[in-house]
């Protein structure tokens, strides 16, 4: 099996199964960038691995890591309502 949200150039490393907690902490995650990125190309991503997010399901706990740090997500929230207010 391979990791459900693999991010080009992440450590790897071994892979985790995902809980009843981590799957629901992803898919919330999953949909906030998902928002913030209405682009098809990157939206492409989310729409692929979220239906692949289920208990049991595996991924490598630094691309887990990276999609679930709250501190990038409201950094990328900023950024978006920057570049949204600007004319």
């Amino acid at each position: 099996m391979s990791c459900i949200a693999h991010f080009e150039g992440s450590k790897g490393g071994n892979l985790i199964p995902l809980t009843q907690k981590t799957t629901e902490t992803l898919k919330t995650c999953i949909e906030q960038w998902r928002e913030l990125f209405k682009e098809p190309e990157r939206t492409v991503s989310c729409d692929v691995c979220l239906p692949l997010v289920n208990i049991g399901a595996q991924i490598h706990k630094s691309c887990y890591q990276r999609l679930t740090n709250k501190k990038r997500i409201v950094l990328a929230k900023k950024r978006h309502r920057e570049v949204s207010d600007m004319p």
